[in-house]
This record gives structure tokens, sequence and C-alpha cells, in this order.
């Protein structure tokens, strides 16, 4: 046993390599490495082959397996693979910058970040395109006539639309449908984020019209965005709206600078109207039996998602004090019954204040006896009681119809103690987006709040305009709207509708 182990240890000495064998390795390697014509030669020719193998594990390591031209090619391959993808995302962006709808959203926000350097990167590109001269009316005849279809839609100009077995433009990365959620490449000419059946469905929808002639429409929420794109879309088609916004003169500015105006300004009635206020919303209502014979369309545009500080809206109602002052004759026939609507709401208002101070009295009558009765040029003792009312005479005049409207003042009515306080660094003066809204920079409101932080009264201003002031219109003009033709309620809702319980776990306890 003891002779085998050292034979063992024998073995591994003599296999092992000296200090003084690998000195002289060195040696010879260093004096061939600046000497390749030398070492190419056949002498040493049994020290390349003893090589090899140490190259080879040397370039596994190093090259990951392969041999440093194949590396460098792989290299290359993966380099120009990224420039194709570069290249590729940049032929899609200039296709999706190109259609339409953002084309035309980018030059309106290019022109905006023109004129406000300042705020340009607060903004993005949003609105509305400009086609609607486009489209085309569809006459009641065609509509009702026996046996012809409706059609779908009008084309927009001669040779401007799509043509057939014109080459599609398509993307090299597949997008996601807003609508449907499908994947897809190939690109609409107007809309970059539907998918194609979507697309041609909502561009179809878009153009798509009908004589609306003799028909009486009541829309809320008309001074902005989409309810404005229905309010016009309505009078191109030839109905008779009552339009309503908490801001009626600069609606009716901004509908007096249409195009074709003057084609549909008999037809088009502004009124202020905060549908906070179900006191004004009947009073509306009572406006509409008392001025109309019957209602053909009812719109429930208005609604509220995140309720704006009361000086959110300062800018626009001294741009209705601006309007006012200026008193523009084109503008006066559009706020006729505004003007009608604000004397019903003063006469209300009066009515209300004569009640409150005969209630006084008799509690006073009640507790110290007979009070001496208040004579006609005296004026009534102040109460607390007392309302406030911008003007004591209830008739309608010229200057009424240019008047601030009772709904956009009290946008600036404090209602939370944050409306008390100026909001400078989260709401900065002048800073308007492409609609004409002041940009609000608040990163906490009742969007992202837990519902033990949402106030009350703003739950309560969200169920008023969402679902009260709806209820109210519609219970109270029913009776309007009954007869042999056609009528029609419209909720239009939105994605501010729908919560994701997946993405949002704040949520879960609602659920």
């Amino acid at each position: 046993m003891l002779e085998m182990v050292g034979e063992s240890q024998q073995s591994r000495t003599k296999d092992a390599v000296s200090d003084e064998d690998l000195s002289t390795c060195c040696k010879v390697l260093e004096h061939l490495a600046g000497r390749m014509d030398e070492y190419r030669s056949p002498r040493y020719k049994p020290l390349r082959k003893l090589l090899v193998p140490f190259l080879e594990e040397e370039g596994k390591r190093r090259f990951g397996g392969m041999g440093k031209e194949m590396h460098a090619a792989r290299k290359q391959a993966i380099k120009v693979a990224h420039i194709q993808q570069e290249r590729a995302r940049a032929n899609d962006r200039k296709f999706i910058e190109n259609t339409r709808l953002r084309a035309a959203r980018r030059a309106r926000l290019d022109a905006l970040k023109a004129s406000n350097p300042d705020c340009a990167h607060l903004l993005i590109p949003d609105g509305h395109a400009e086609d609607e001269g486009s489209v085309k009316l569809i006459g009641a005849a065609e509509v009702m006539g026996e046996g012809k279809e409706v059609p779908q839609c009008p084309k927009e100009k001669e040779g401007e639309e799509e043509k057939e077995g014109e080459e599609k433009r398509l993307l090299h990365h597949a997008r996601s449908c807003y609508i449907c959620k499908v994947r897809f490449h190939e690109l609409h000419f107007f809309y970059d984020q539907l998918c194609p059946h979507c697309a041609e469905l909502n561009y179809r929808k878009r153009l798509q019209t009908a004589d609306l002639t003799g028909k009486v429409a009541v829309l809320t929420g008309a001074r902005v965005k989409i309810g404005y794109r229905v309010a016009l879309k309505l009078l191109r088609a030839g109905a008779t709206l009552i339009a309503t916004t908490r801001f009626p003169l600069d609606a009716a500015e901004r509908f007096s600078q249409e195009k074709d105006y003057q084609d549909f300004r008999t037809r088009l009635h502004v009124v202020g109207l905060d549908l906070r206020d179900v006191v004004a919303v009947e009073l509306f209502v009572d406006l509409l039996k008392r001025e109309f014979a019957s209602i053909d369309i009812i719109i429930h545009n208005a609604c509220q998602t995140v309720r704006r500080p009361a000086s959110y809206y300062s800018p626009q109602v001294d741009k209705e004090e601006r309007i006012a002052k200026e008193k523009r004759a084109g503008l006066a026939q559009l706020l006729q019954l505004k003007s009608s609507f604000e004397s019903s709401l003063r006469s209300h208002l009066t009515m209300l204040k004569q009640s409150s101070l005969i209630g006084e009295q008799t509690l006073l009558q009640d507790a110290h006896g007979p009070c001496t009765s208040f004579s006609s040029s005296s004026p009534p003792p102040s109460s607390s009681t007392e309302l406030k009312i911008s003007s004591s005479s209830s008739t309608s005049t010229s200057s009424d119809v240019f008047s601030v409207s009772q709904s956009s003042r009290l946008s600036l009515a404090p209602l939370l103690p944050d409306d008390s306080h100026e909001h400078d660094a989260l709401l900065p003066p002048g800073a308007l987006d492409v609609n004409g809204q002041q940009l609000d920079l608040r990163r906490a409101n009742s969007w992202v709040m837990k519902l033990e932080e949402v106030k009350t009264p703003e739950a309560v201003e969200v169920f008023f305009v969402n679902a009260i002031a709806p209820f109210t219109l519609n219970s109270k003009l029913i009776p309007l709207m009954r007869g042999e033709q056609p009528r029609f309620i419209v909720n239009v809702s939105a994605m501010e509708g729908k919560t994701y319980t997946r993405s949002n776990k704040d949520m879960d306890l609602l659920f």
C-alpha cells in the first residue's frame, strides 16, 4: 500500500511543470510574438500544433464560441438590424403624424406653442380636424323616399378620398386599436389609433348626416370640444338648436366665427345654464315649454369628471365680461333666449326674497305682536336671509342680452377651502390649451384621490351634473317629445366613466 502511494506522488511530481520550464516557455513565446515570419517557419510547426487547443479555448471564451470574424459579422448584422428597426419606426412615425386628424392637431399645437412659448412643454396635440365643410346634407325626400337607401358617407372632395388600388400605408410595427383592441398594420388616412374596420365605420359616421329642417334640439355643454362640434353638425343639418353652457357669451362668439354662421344664426339660441343649479334647470324647462311647441332631440353632453377650483374659471369670466362690454350686434340674436331665461331667474329670486321677508315678518308678529308694514318709499330692513339680486327689474332689456350670466358668476362661488386661494403655480395665468381652456397642472384631484379624500360638495356636483340634471330635463320635457315623428334622447359617454381596477388598485375598495 505504501509503495502505491509513493508511486502516485512521484507521477504527480514528474507531470508538474517546474518554474524553470514555465519561464523558458514564456521566453520562447515572447521571442516569437514580434516575429510572425519566424513563428510560421517549419521549425516551429510542433509548437503551432501544441497551441491549437489553447487558441480554440481562448476563442470560445472571447467570442462566444465563434471565431473573431464570425463574431464581427454577427455584431455588424445586429447593428444593421437596429438601424433598419429605427428606420422602420421613423417611417411608422411619419405615416402616423401624416394622418389627417393628427396632422391637424399638430398644426394647431405648433401655432399655440408659437404664441405662448413659455408653456410649450405643457401642451399636447388635441382637438378636431377641420372637415365639416365637406359634409353634404341628405335631403328629407331621399331619407324618407320609398325604396331609396340612405347614403352612408358623402365624399369629402373630388379625388381626395383614398382611391381603389392606391398603395396602402402599412406599419412595420403593429398598433392596438383604441376601440376593439385588435392589433393592426394597415393605417387609415384619417385616424391613426383605429384599426381599418373601426376607422372606416367612424369616418363614415363622422360625415353622416340627415335633413333636420324643422327639428328642435337641446344640447348641453355646447361651448367647446365634442359639444361644440355636435352643435355645428345639428345646425348644418338644418335643426333649430338650444345650446346651453355656463359661459354663453363666449359660446356665441365662437359660433359667430364660423364661415357659415350666417346660414344658421337664426336657428341658434345660446343659454347660460349651470346644471348644478336644479332650480335653474327647472326654470329652463319652463322656458322651453313656453317658447317651443315640441322638442325632437335632447343630447346630454355636459358632464363633470374633475372639479376645478374657482380660480380656474377666472379667465373665462373675464372673457365673458370683455364680450359683454363690446356688445357686438351680431351676437344679440343668439342671446335673446338667454335674456328671457335670465329674466325668469331674476323673477324667481325676487319671489324667493319676498317670501323670505313675509316669513320673517310672520315670525316677528308671532314673537312681538303686530309689525308695522314697510312703506313703498322705505326699504325693508336688511336680513341674513335676504337674497342678493343683480337687478331689481325682471323685464328683459337690450343690456340683459350682453349681461354676464348667473351661471358664469356661480363658477367663481367658493364651495371648498381651496376655492378661496390663488393657484398661480398650478393654474399659470395665460396658459391655455388648444381649446382655449386654462391649463390645470394639479397632480392631485378626485381622479386619483381615494374615497375618503373626496370632498362631499364635489361628489354632490358630479351627481347633479351627470345624473340629476339629465333626469330633470328628460322627465319635464317628455310632454314636448310625444308625437308620431321619431324623437331622440342621447346620453353622451366617454372613457372617463370607466374605471380600470387592474391598473388602479386604489379602486378595489369600491368593488
